[in-house]
């Protein structure tokens, strides 16, 4: 059958064409009087002679592959002995490609196309060496684009959606593809019946017009929307999210994106809509619904150079409360934090697009600068600008009470001095936006993320005063070869206010370790106090440039540039004195993610106190 490049390999020497395809090409050729009756058979001395090679000439190396992978005599037909069979030769499989090459050029608006075959024998051992010399002839190119039928309210967005220009080369696959364009059009306007046909017409020799023949019908609106199975509570609560509201536009793209917001609650296993016309332009929408298991049960344990041991297990009823109203508790173990949570949620609080979440948490971090234990309550709502993917601005108010042990050794050697016990109450305002256009959680090869952030504690309301903003850019670009280009920018910046003299340990900055500045151990980048501690700091700045290469089976090779660097104030802020690293990566592709390896070596010694090389080892991508 002809595929998305215009062929696929045969099937018992049959050609399988679409037939609207093989309609369109047909009757190119015909116009333009290119479809030639076969040529009388040739090489019929070599009949069940074995194929040695087979060569296309004339037309350029990457399509002459792609052409060469569809024809009879360029396919394998088994393994025998640890090697591929050759194809055999017969003068039928011969006139059959050659007709392959013609209609696979034909597609590509070269009507004209003479193919001469050239067949080189080796006697003794019986075998054939074929080469098809290929003479395309002109190309035919786009010379008039008639739309008649069309609304004249979708003829400007028409023009922007087909693909397809005036002067263009012909290629019936991107005419194909402008007619289902043209499709989706009338179908998100409301046309529920739309039907769109093509027709061609020769101009001149090498000039074709396209016309799509455009019957819109009606259009048609949501009158009543209704639902069918699941629990009665579900049923309101997918009223409310599915944002299908009567009056609506009754179209692909309204159903589409309904049926992604109740998805997105994670409740329905099936979500089917059906629509009745019950009056002229007029659509009843059924909703069928079929429940999942809203329990979930995970454990899990991670080993890797940051955290040598990390344990995280938990528990999740998303219909708990019902209306989907749901629980989840999670407890995480490591050797530097150990946390315990509950959280319950809301979805469809505020309009079907957000979600309010309160969650208490116990938590305790036991870093080489602080020791704290905090009891924390969060107030969240979040609001996803985006269905097809992550893009979330999330506001949350964080109530803590914190117990905080200072370990940093002060002297002559730091500029920090000690501050006073930062333990009590502490009330925070936090804003996130979260943008994730990249194109795979896990390998992305294209896209981007950011994700800003901006924390500040509620003044009077709070035993310590500060703000602090982080941002982080993740630009991703493809490379020949399925490699892939990943860039990183992660700028951060904080300050006490008020009556404060400094940040709390745990909202300073630190740089160092496998998803940071890999020219260091885990936070060891960056000031540090008289016994040599990282202390962290108000500004941290972190670059990074990484090449990711697939070398054989699940391996990829990574090459990587890092440079970063933590300041104590803002005023001291020197580009000059980031410290820069660089180092081969390893990683294992798996269903959860790459397993990585690292080797940092650093160019620069800004910082004597520190191995010049690091070794990473860990699960998932640095960013």
């Amino acid at each position: 059958m002809l595929s998305r490049s215009g062929l696929d390999p045969p099937t018992r020497g049959a050609m399988r064409t679409h037939p609207s395809t093989l309609a369109t090409i047909v009757a190119l050729l015909l116009l333009a009087g290119g479809f030639d009756a076969a040529p009388a058979r040739i090489g019929v001395a070599y009949r069940g002679w074995k194929v040695s090679k087979l060569e296309i000439r004339g037309v350029e190396p990457a399509v002459a592959r792609e052409i060469r992978g569809g024809l009879a005599l360029g396919q394998s037909k088994g393994v025998i002995r640890g090697r591929f069979s050759k194809p055999t030769f017969q003068p039928d499989l011969l006139q059959q490609d050659i007709q392959r090459v013609r209609l696979f050029l034909a597609a590509r608006g070269y009507p004209r196309v003479v193919v001469e075959p050239e067949l080189t024998p080796d006697e003794g051992r019986r075998q054939l060496r074929v080469l098809l010399a290929v003479d395309t002839g002109p190309r035919v190119v786009i010379a008039h684009i008639r739309m008649p039928g069309l609304p004249r309210n979708l003829q400007q967005e028409a023009s922007e959606v087909l693909g397809i220009a005036v002067g263009q080369a012909f290629i019936d696959s991107d005419v194909e593809a402008a007619q289902a364009a043209l499709v989706r059009l009338l179908l998100r306007h409301g046309y529920a019946t739309a039907d769109v046909k093509r027709s061609l017409e020769l101009l001149s020799e090498s000039g074709v017009e396209i016309v799509f023949a455009v019957d819109p019908g009606e259009t048609y609106h949501v009158q009543s929307v209704s639902f069918e199975g699941s629990s009665q509570d579900l049923r309101a609560l997918a009223s409310r999210t599915i944002g299908v509201d009567p009056g609506a536009l009754s179209s692909p793209r309204t159903m589409n994106e309904g049926s992604m917001r109740l998805r997105r609650l994670g409740l329905f296993r099936r979500i089917e809509f059906e629509t009745t016309r019950i009056a002229p332009g007029q659509h009843a929408l059924l909703c069928r619904l079929t429940d999942r298991d809203p329990r979930t049960l995970e454990f899990g344990v991670g080993a890797w150079s940051d955290q040598i041991i990390r344990l995280h297990a938990g528990w999740t009823h998303r219909n708990l409360l019902r209306g989907g109203r749901g629980l989840a508790v999670r407890a995480i173990a490591s050797q530097v934090e150990q946390e315990l949570s509950t959280s319950v949620w809301q979805p469809s609080i505020l309009g079907p697009n957000t979600r309010a979440t309160l969650a208490v948490r116990a938590r305790r971090e036991d870093e080489d600068t602080f020791e704290s234990t905090s009891i924390e309550t969060e107030a969240g709502l979040t609001y996803n600008f985006s269905l097809d993917r992550d893009h979330d601005l999330i506001s949350t108010l964080l109530l803590s009470w914190v117990d905080f042990e200072d370990k940093r050794v002060f002297g002559d050697s730091t500029e920090i001095v000690p501050v006073p016990d930062q333990s009590g109450r502490l009330v925070t305002f936090n804003l996130e936006w979260l943008n994730d256009g990249s194109n795979d959680r896990f390998y992305p090869r294209r896209g981007y993320v950011i994700r800003a952030g901006v924390e500040t504690a509620i003044p009077q309301a709070s035993e310590v005063e500060f703000a602090r903003t982080e941002v982080k850019t993740v630009g991703y670009v493809p490379m020949p070869k399925a490699s892939v280009l990943a860039l990183r920018v992660t700028p951060g910046i904080g300050a006490p206010f008020g009556d404060s003299i400094e940040m709390p340990p745990d909202r300073l900055f630190y740089a160092g370790g496998a998803l940071s500045m890999r020219g260091f151990k885990r936070r060891r980048l960056g000031p540090k106090d008289a016994a040599g501690t990282p202390t962290g700091g108000r500004v941290m700045l972190e670059t990074s440039a990484e090449v990711r290469i697939p070398i054989w089976w699940k391996f990829s090779l990574a090459g990587f540039v890092d440079a970063g660097q933590v300041w104590v104030r803002a005023e001291e802020v020197r580009l000059d004195k980031m410290e820069v690293a660089v180092g081969p990566g390893l990683a294992l592709r798996t269903p959860v993610g790459p397993i990585r390896a690292d080797y940092g070596i650093r160019l620069t010694n800004f910082d004597t106190s520190e191995p010049d090389a690091v070794f990473h080892i860990y699960i998932g991508n640095p960013f």
